[in-house]
């Protein structure tokens, strides 16, 4: 993961693909059946996210693709231990009105 960013973070262009790998991978860590990050890799795959996190803060507010803005948002919210939020940025604008319909929110 450190070196994603690292590589991200030196191309100076906006990529969303960076930001959903790296909420997928989050993600998937939160799933019981997956193994937790080992201890010799917890100090950096922190930092990686340190990195991420402010980079997509940074990024957030011009961002203009939904793809980049989603993307951004999961991480701030995976970053910030909101797992849920995380998940629900993930989807497609389609995925989250059919689960607000399905809710009577829509």
């Amino acid at each position: 993961m450190a070196r994603l960013v690292r590589i991200y973070a030196q191309r100076k262009e906006q990529d969303w693909n960076t930001y959903a790998l790296a909420a997928t991978v989050e993600e998937a860590r939160h799933n019981g059946s997956n193994p937790a990050v080992p201890d010799w890799l917890r100090a950096d795959y922190d930092a990686a996210w340190h990195d991420l996190f402010a980079l997509g803060l940074a990024e957030l507010p011009g961002a203009t693709s939904s793809e980049l803005i989603d993307s951004i948002i999961a991480v701030l919210a995976l970053g910030k231990g909101r797992p849920t939020i995380g998940r629900m940025a993930m989807l497609t604008e389609d995925e989250r009105q059919e689960m607000l319909d399905g809710s009577g929110w829509g």
